[in-house]
């Protein structure tokens, strides 16, 4: 039986193959390499992101206190402390000696932990290294201090 059209040449130089391949390859590598880059840029932002908002609730929560807005500064508080400790006590515990300035230092992540390291002066001349620790509260919508404060 005859094929009711003409059979197709084959090629004799393969140089076309793999310079297709080639090409195919370099598009793989290409594509799984910036996969990768899109990752490891995701992971920069998130931690960025993490720090920026650990000294921002810091911030926040410090700020509370040296204007002496307590329910503020204890809202900031994870739940597990809000738990064991009530805004009265947190008032009469924080309201003496009063934080006057302070300096944050870089925050650093430790697993689900976000520690943001702290120099606290208080209006009793006393200068306190603090290290507040920070989880993410998935009630709360974001970070709130479980140590430190």
């Amino acid at each position: 039986m005859q094929a009711p059209f003409a059979t197709p040449p084959t090629e004799r130089d393969r140089k076309r193959m793999w310079i297709a391949l080639g090409v195919g390859a370099a598009l793989l590598v290409l594509c799984c390499g910036g996969g990768l880059f899109g990752f490891g840029a995701l992971v920069v932002t998130r931690t960025d992101a993490l720090r920026s908002e650990a000294a921002a609730v810091v911030s926040e929560y410090l700020d509370g206190l040296r204007s002496q807005d307590y329910g503020r500064s204890y809202r900031l508080l994870c739940a597990d402390v809000q738990a064991t400790t009530s805004l009265t006590r947190f008032t009469q515990e924080h309201s003496r000696p009063r934080v006057l300035r302070y300096t944050l230092s870089r925050a650093g992540i430790s697993g689900a932990e976000v520690v943001v390291p702290a120099r606290v002066e208080t209006d009793d001349g006393q200068v306190e290294y603090r290290n507040f620790t920070l989880v993410e509260d998935q009630d709360a919508g974001g970070l709130r201090i479980c140590r430190g404060g």
